[in-house]
């Protein structure tokens, strides 16, 4: 895997090829707005229905759904992790069993096995990886063995575990006599680090970002300084990223497939369209419903696409080969989403394919784009390209942002335009225009 990593004005990007430069991953975090995954709070209930094993949790100024009410009472104070952040009007879903992590392995606080990460496979590699485990996590459970383990030494992956273990009973000690966070969430580029493999290639285009992963990882050296300019204009990865956003996406071989989204369900609708190569039977519909998978796999998770996902291929009138496009759904979802968590639940009467993701931050439409209905991009995302197309073209002159005024009283509003204005020492000028562009007035 190959990580193009930027840590830029008012956001952090990751974007993740696989080895055939195919996108597999596109994570935005506002710094303003940080994903709260992972972070442990002491929490006061607030409130408990009893009815739909939930409570309510204050995490201190922000309320948090904790899904089993049982044996707590309302005003006392529990310990949680973050599971899933809040999205829309739904609110943060915390956990009682916490888990930290490192780049060799998972461990919670009430797991009763010891699992491997899927990748890893169940063949010599597993069996050999599984002797050298044992006599470092002794009796212990509740543990997920990484993938990254392969290759380590038994003196690292010792003392990685060692840490692990003692940093959970750190945590779990924790005296519960306030409200306060007691570990907090690790940043965008800390959970990179953590889930590379040893043989990624993490790529910055700043010294300042390429030190931010050097000093989360201690064990990944793949690090690289792209010094020729903008890494993501370089490898494409701006162009990749305006596909994934469309609604309607071509197939190579002519058809497409097109993406809806509404608050309930995202549904799949693939269209042959003018194709006509594969009006030969149903094994030219088969063969064009079969291609159609792995765009749909690759979309769901780097849109990240959560929730209940309905899929209406092609129509076809053999139930067998009708029967197979699930299975195939299942083997691209496992290329592409390998230790996610999902379903692909088979086939509905009326011929659609139903699946479920689990949702643990917003999808890459809710960041970037407008309201749901709506394909432009919103005011938070140009204000913000805005001021990074000003700092890439310091020039003479004024600057000056010429844009509607919505994005304008964004940018006014933001607490990152004088830290814009403080890196290129000049007070923005800016003018009202339905067009929003950037430039340097002589």
């Amino acid at each position: 895997m190959q990580y193009y990593i930027q840590h830029r004005l008012g956001e952090t990007v990751v974007a993740t090829l696989n080895t055939e430069g195919e996108m597999v991953a596109y994570t935005i975090e506002r710094h303003h707005r940080p994903s709260l995954v992972g972070a442990v709070y002491v929490g006061r209930v607030r409130e408990i229905a009893p009815s739909q094993s939930m409570a309510v949790v204050d995490l201190g100024g922000q309320h948090a759904i904790l899904n089993s009410g049982k044996n707590l009472t309302e005003g006392s104070l529990v310990l949680v992790q973050v599971l899933r952040d809040g999205f829309r009007q739904k609110m943060p879903a915390l956990h009682m069993r916490i888990s930290v992590e490192n780049a060799y392995f998972i461990k919670n606080s009430t797991g009763k096995d010891v699992t491997f990460e899927r990748s890893i496979g169940q063949g010599k590699a597993k069996a050999q990886l599984a002797q050298i485990i044992a006599p470092i996590i002794g009796a212990d459970t509740g543990v997920f063995v990484k993938k990254t383990s392969v290759q380590a030494d038994i003196k690292t992956l010792k003392s990685a575990y060692g840490a692990l273990k003692a940093e959970l009973q750190d945590i779990l000690r924790t005296k519960k006599d306030k409200l306060r966070v007691i570990r907090p969430a690790p940043s965008l580029i800390q959970r990179t680090v953590q889930s590379a493999s040893a043989d990624s290639v993490l790529v910055a285009d700043s010294l300042a970002t390429v030190h931010l992963i050097k000093q989360a990882s201690k064990t990944k050296t793949h690090i690289r300084h792209y010094t020729q300019g903008d890494v993501f204009d370089a490898s494409g990865i701006y162009d990749m990223v305006d596909g994934f956003l469309q609604r309607k996406i071509p197939l190579k071989n002519g058809g497409s497939v097109v993406f809806d989204h509404t608050e309930a369900l995202t549904a799949i609708d693939v269209n042959m369209g003018n194709v006509t190569h594969t009006n030969k039977g149903e094994d030219g519909v088969f063969r064009f419903n079969k291609t159609a998978c792995r765009t749909i796999a690759q979309h769901i998770v780097v849109r990240n696409i959560c929730g209940l996902i309905v899929i209406d291929f092609v129509h076809m009138k053999n139930r067998g080969m009708m029967k197979q496009l699930p299975k195939l759904l299942q083997s691209h979802m496992r290329t592409f989403d390998a230790d996610g968590v999902w379903d692909v639940m088979g086939i509905t009467k009326a011929g659609l394919v139903e699946m479920t993701r689990k949702r643990t931050r917003p999808s890459l439409a809710d960041v970037v784009l407008a309201p749901i209905s709506d394909r432009d991009k919103n005011v938070e995302t140009v204000a913000l390209e805005l001021l990074h197309q000003l700092l890439s073209s310091v020039s003479v002159g004024t600057p000056t942002i010429s844009a509607p005024k919505s994005v304008i009283d964004t940018l006014k509003k933001s607490p990152i335009l004088t830290e814009c204005e403080n890196r290129i020492k000049k007070t923005i000028v800016f003018q009202t225009h339905p067009t929003a562009y950037v430039d340097w007035i002589v």
